[in-house]
Parts: C-alpha cells; sequence; structure tokens
C-alpha cells in the first residue's frame, strides 16, 4: 500500500536543569517516607513464611486433637 503513511515521532520534550534536580528531591523525599523497594520486598517474604508458618502449625494442631 504506497499510500499508507507513516506517523511522525513525537518530539522529544527535554527538561530543564531545575525541573530534574526537583524530580530527584521528590523521588528521594517518597523514598525516605515509604522506605526502599528492597525493604517491601523484605517485609512481602517475611508475611509470606509467616502465612505458611501459621497453615502448617495449625494444620498440625487439627491433627492432635483428632487423636
Amino acid at each position: 500500500m504506497p499510500n499508507e503513511r507513516v506517523p511522525a515521532r513525537p518530539s522529544t520534550r527535554r527538561s530543564s536543569p531545575e525541573e530534574k534536580a526537583g524530580a530527584v528531591r521528590m523521588a528521594r523525599a517518597l523514598r525516605a517516607e515509604l522506605g526502599t523497594e528492597q525493604e517491601v520486598r523484605e517485609l512481602q517474604r517475611a508475611n509470606e513464611i509467616l502465612k505458611r508458618a501459621a497453615s502448617f502449625f495449625g494444620a498440625e494442631q487439627g491433627r492432635q486433637h483428632k487423636r
């Protein structure tokens, strides 16, 4: 189809140094407030371990009562 037009690429907007510095400050403040992504992963992992342990010990306790 020779008459098809390829859409033009949008122009890239350049940020000023002040905008970049502001974005970095905001990101650092948010990270300090919420904790790092690694901390979140560690907490999620600990929660998963605790859920599995509770399930295991709950099942074990149920078996002891049946005796």
